[in-house]
């Protein structure tokens, strides 16, 4: 009787620590085909033109744009997130490839391409406002003028005011409004990126 029971909780220890595992490799490792360009989010492949894509699952926000070098994301924090909020950040940040640091320019462009592909519905916009609640900062409006510019947007009674292509000689720009200038600024390497990596976001 004793052996069965120890047998049985050395079966139940066994699966969690798959689940565990196969959780954690949902979280930490999702997401880039060989080509470099295009993410798997939800089952719909999303790419940014010819702006690499890099994983990083050390960055405090779940997504940033560095001009020159491709786009930056964290799978771990970004599978926290309702599946129409990590197309969002995606659709985002690559719309800071044509804003520049214009974040009012990259939510609306963000905005009317989820209405225009059909994976953001109206009931989506809270959960994407929620992601990035908070004042204003230095270099982000407050989450609630964001989030009634993307309404906005969303219904069609706004376009997105898109800056020149000489926005790509801006700095930095992240999903994150609470993220350090340091963290921004970061010089990423070559080596953050996970080329042969071809599972996807959930």
């Amino acid at each position: 009787m004793m052996r069965s029971r120890a047998a049985l909780g050395l079966m139940l220890t066994a699966a969690m620590v798959c689940l565990s595992m196969h959780v954690i490799s949902q979280a930490t490792a999702d997401s880039i085909p060989t080509d470099g360009l295009t993410v798997t989010i939800a089952g719909r492949a999303m790419r940014c033109g010819e702006t690499p894509v890099y994983m990083d699952n050390e960055m405090p926000t779940e997504g940033m744009s560095v001009p020159g070098e491709g786009l930056y994301l964290n799978p771990f924090l970004l599978n926290r997130q309702p599946a129409p909020v990590r197309m969002f950040i995606f659709k985002h940040e690559c719309a800071h490839e044509v804003t520049g640091p214009d974040e009012f320019g990259a939510d609306c462009m963000a905005a009317q391409s989820g209405a225009r592909e059909g994976w953001l519905k109206s009931s989506d916009i809270d959960a994407v406002c929620r992601s990035f609640a908070g004042p204003a900062t230095e270099t982000h409006p407050s989450g609630d003028d964001r989030c009634a510019h993307i309404r906005q947007c969303f219904a069609g009674s706004q376009v997105a005011g898109a800056a020149s292509p000489s926005g790509r000689s801006a700095r930095a720009s992240s999903w994150s409004a609470a993220e350090s200038a340091a963290t921004r600024e970061r010089d990423f390497d070559a080596g953050d990126a996970w080329p042969g990596y071809s599972s996807e976001f959930e």
